[in-house]
């Protein structure tokens, strides 16, 4: 082997080490970023916000039903002396009702037990009214008992007692009665049931009438023969409880002509329908 040779040898020198290089990546928009895809956030969850609605839609209802649905407005039909907001106490309305939960059982038995009223009908109004319907019952007589003064309504309810006769001034007594049991809320009971009953027809005609607040007296000692002692003085005799209308219809026609006269007091016999007689007072 020669020295150049040797000293220089043929065969190119080796490359020196370089650094590692990663592989190229290439991207061909027909097959789409090749490059590794990073790991995806993790999500937060939907359920809180569920159920925050849930709750927020809960206090709502409630809100709904304990506001706007509350019955604050009650109408009352019917009354004539009596103020309205004893029906609406009698009836349950002292206390928050809600709309949904009016009972009308509870209402017209609430109603009824009142002395004074009697329950006709109710209606609701959306979203928080009440209309009631009543009939009040008013003083159209009174009793005496035992030195004690009811006042009665035409149905023969008792609605009021008193010592104090003054307060039964103006109103039409009932005399004659043979009563057994009598108290306030309630119709006296007797001894003879048909007086009570004959009291009432002759009362409601009266008052169907118009002649009521001029009659002092009903006696109905014997319902057979129910005599009336009017204001003015004169005593008429009905007879029994049948054809009150044309009886009393006729007596309001003497009793005018009468006046007219001059001839006050006496006795008027209108026991037959449409007709009478007039007897003056004797000296």
């Amino acid at each position: 082997m020669s020295d150049l040779q040797q000293h220089h040898p043929l065969e190119p020198p080796s490359a020196p080490p370089t650094a590692y290089e990663e592989p190229e990546q290439r991207f061909d928009a027909d097959e789409g970023d090749q490059t590794e895809p990073s790991a995806p956030a993790p999500r937060a969850s939907g359920w809180p916000w569920l159920a925050l609605l849930l709750v927020v839609l809960v206090v709502a209802l409630f809100l709904f039903r304990d506001v706007f649905l509350i019955i604050r407005n009650v109408h009352v039909q019917g009354i004539r002396q009596r103020p309205w907001q004893e029906v609406a106490i009698a009836a349950g309305f002292a206390e928050p009702v809600n709309y949904f939960g009016v009972d009308e059982i509870r209402v017209r038995e609430g109603i009824n037990s009142h002395r004074y009223f009697t329950y006709l009908g109710m209606e609701k109004e959306f979203p928080n009214t009440v209309i009631l319907r009543v009939r009040e019952r008013i003083p159209v007589a009174y009793l005496h008992y035992i030195g004690v003064g009811y006042l009665l309504a035409d149905d023969g309810v008792v609605l009021e007692q008193t010592r104090d006769l003054a307060l039964t001034q103006g109103y039409a007594s009932i005399s004659g009665m043979q009563l057994r049991h009598i108290r306030v809320g309630a119709v006296p009971t007797g001894l003879r049931p048909q007086q009570m009953t004959s009291s009432l027809v002759v009362l409601r005609e009266l008052a169907m009438q118009g002649y009521l607040q001029s009659i002092l007296d009903i006696n109905v000692a014997e319902p057979s023969s129910i005599y009336l002692t009017t204001r003015d003085g004169y005593t008429i005799h009905l007879g029994d409880d049948r054809e009150l209308r044309a009886k009393i219809g006729t007596v309001r026609a003497v009793v005018e002509d009468l006046k007219t006269r001059g001839l006050n007091g006496g006795v008027i016999e209108a026991t037959l329908p449409g007709e009478a007689t007039y007897r003056p007072e004797t000296p």
